[in-house]
């Protein structure tokens, strides 16, 4: 298949998907990135969000990842991500309640320390968290 792409998603503690691809798009820090056979080499990081793609049998498939890393070669993407949970997996309620824990807490923090950087990270994780569950309508939450 001369149009596919090996894909290997993978988080600290699973491989989540091995396979042929046609494309895969990911949520890069710099803005979304698609991804095709034949790509240039690359490496970047990655924000969390919604990663896609789409299997050599044209099913589409979504998850969500935290963060972490892409990197490219002309035939092979591989994504290392933090933590990656499939799309049945997501829980708006659960995000939406780590986000008011997180904002409760981050004002006793000075701006610039760790607990403060750390606090603004699960921010981000949670109200993108929540984003995609409410795209995908979907209920619960696991980690892998």
């Amino acid at each position: 298949m001369a149009n596919t792409l090996h894909l290997d998603v993978v988080d600290t503690h699973h491989q989540i998907f091995h396979g042929e691809i046609i494309e895969v798009t990911v949520p890069g820090t710099m803005g979304c990135l698609t991804i095709l056979a034949g790509h240039t080499q690359l490496i970047t990081t990655l924000k969390a969000g919604e990663l896609e793609y789409t299997t050599a049998d044209g099913e589409k498939e979504v998850l969500f990842i935290s963060g972490g890393i892409l990197e490219v070669q002309p035939h092979l993407a591989t994504i290392l991500a933090d933590t990656v949970l499939r799309s049945d997996e997501l829980d708006a309620q659960a995000a939406q309640e780590a986000i008011e824990r997180a904002n409760s807490k981050i004002g006793s923090y000075k701006i610039g320390s760790k607990e403060y950087a750390d606090l603004e990270r699960e921010l981000q994780i949670m109200k993108a968290l929540l984003e995609m569950s409410r795209t995908t309508g979907k209920m619960r939450i696991k980690r892998y």
